[in-house]
């Protein structure tokens, strides 16, 4: 069951956009869902919020979400960008919290599209077209937090040489305010989340049983990083962004 939170459609967000990620089943589009900031939508580009969809009223019953969200499925480049120019137009107040699920397969359409759009220059000058990418998803998110007042962007695990990230173009990262890595007990239902970067020094490293509406007290009381609580460290292997204890000994 999740917390009650309180509804902060009309009011400015205390920070800005948040990265959300972990492997599958680690509780993502669960935490998009109990944003505070409402009405949600989510631009699901991979079709995993489809159960949540089917089974909303019920699932709301349940107390696993508060309230009724809306959802566009954009499997393709171009369902995307039809999606983008409808909420362009969308009036002030449609939206409380937009969710792009996952970022990861959006930046890798942006990155196909403007890679054949310069395909002249893109071999001598990749730089330059990275940096295209770049402006693109920067305007992209722009556009989103002038329409909404809360954007989270969600994104898969990946993993090189041992050492995790969220799977997306690093261009996001450095637009996002915080990064957030979950990590799902398979006997809890709410997920803890571990603080990988954020601009604010607000949060601890780790925030057991992790919502968005949890994180907000944070900035009233911030954490005593000097007096933090057992369950506010991370373990010095994951704080590094490297492999969980528990998989130290797998080879």
């Amino acid at each position: 069951m999740i917390a009650p939170k309180e509804k902060k459609t009309d009011t400015k967000p205390e920070f800005g956009i948040p990265i959300v990620w972990g492997k599958r089943g680690a509780g993502k589009t669960l935490f998009a869902l109990n944003s505070p900031y409402t009405p949600v939508h989510i631009i699901d580009v991979e079709n995993s919020s489809a159960d949540y969809e089917t089974h909303m009223d019920r699932l709301i019953e349940r107390k696993y979400f508060t309230d009724k969200f809306t959802r566009v499925f954009t499997p393709q480049w171009t369902d995307f960008l039809a999606e983008m120019g409808h909420i362009s137009k969308a009036p002030t107040g449609t939206y409380g919290t937009i969710v792009i699920d996952t970022i990861g397969q959006v930046t890798e359409w942006v990155k196909t599209d403007e890679f054949a759009k310069n395909a002249a220059i893109a071999d001598k000058m990749s730089q330059v077209v990275w940096g295209k990418v770049r402006d693109r998803l920067r305007n992209m998110l722009l556009m989103l937090a002038k329409i909404a007042p809360m954007v989270i962007l969600l994104a898969h695990e990946r993993e090189f040489n041992r050492v995790y990230s969220p799977r997306c173009n690093p261009g996001v990262l450095e637009l996002t305010s915080i990064s957030v890595r979950l990590q799902r007990d398979p006997n809890k239902q709410i997920p803890d989340g571990l603080i990988t970067y954020a601009r604010l020094p607000f949060w601890p490293p780790r925030i057991p049983e992790i919502t968005l509406s949890k994180m907000l007290t944070f900035i009233e009381k911030p954490a005593e990083w000097d007096k933090l609580t057992p369950e506010q460290l991370q373990p010095e292997e994951l704080a590094l962004g490297g492999i969980p204890p528990e998989s130290a000994d797998d080879e």
